[in-house]
């Protein structure tokens, strides 16, 4: 390579201070799904939209609810697809947005789906308290365990959201598809917080169901 052991230790030093490669508890390196992430931006990317949008339209037919797709991008959770409810009062995110994925559900659903290196290296990255942490691993677990996480918004009354994973060929974590709702008086009138989370998720996984990932 024509290099000096010092360049190259430099060279592995960025390249893990970027998040491109991972150490392990022994010292070694291993790359990190950085990379594949980055390609998802190019005609992989556009190619998992394309696949997903039927999906897409399949939930929001059927349950007049919005939908979005999510992708982890380097330490951000990023709204990379949208379809919005045919409704006059619905939620809209905006595509490109970046998000704490601690913080919201579909982040943590693709966070749920991180190797254990990928995931201590995240949470290097990213200091959280010893009570946010234990929090955190609790939720992740759930979620690897139920297929599913929801949550109440933390900055909206009313507002609530239920995400499943999407996942690829060999069973790994690619992607989050997240219905975001409103809860409609007329609708809590009419059905329990908890038939309405059933009914949504049941939506979710049927219109995954249908399509080739």
């Amino acid at each position: 390579m024509d290099r000096s052991v010092s360049e190259i230790q430099r060279m592995v030093t960025v390249l893990h201070n970027s998040g491109y490669l991972i150490r392990s508890a022994q010292g070694g390196y291993s790359l990190s799904s950085k990379l594949y992430r980055m390609a998802l931006r190019y005609p992989p990317y556009r190619d998992l939209e394309i696949v997903l949008r039927p999906a897409m339209y399949a939930f929001v037919d059927a349950t007049q609810e919005s939908v979005h797709l999510s992708l982890l991008q380097e330490s951000q959770m990023v709204v990379i697809a949208q379809v919005e409810s045919p409704k006059l009062a619905r939620i809209s995110l905006q595509i490109g947005q970046h998000q704490d994925p601690v913080e919201t559900v579909s982040g943590r659903i693709l966070l749920s789906g991180l190797p254990e290196d990928e995931l201590n290296s995240f949470l290097q990255r990213n200091s959280l308290s010893p009570k946010k942490l234990t929090w955190l691993h609790e939720r992740l677990e759930a979620i690897r365990s139920n297929g599913f996480e929801k949550m109440e918004s933390n900055l909206y009354a009313g507002v609530y959201d239920l995400g499943i994973p999407v996942k690829g060929a060999n069973g790994n974590v690619i992607a989050a598809l997240t219905t975001t709702w409103l809860a409609t008086k007329e609708t809590q009138a009419k059905q329990s917080q908890t038939e309405i989370e059933k009914k949504l998720l049941s939506a979710l996984q049927h219109a995954l169901e249908n399509c080739q990932i």
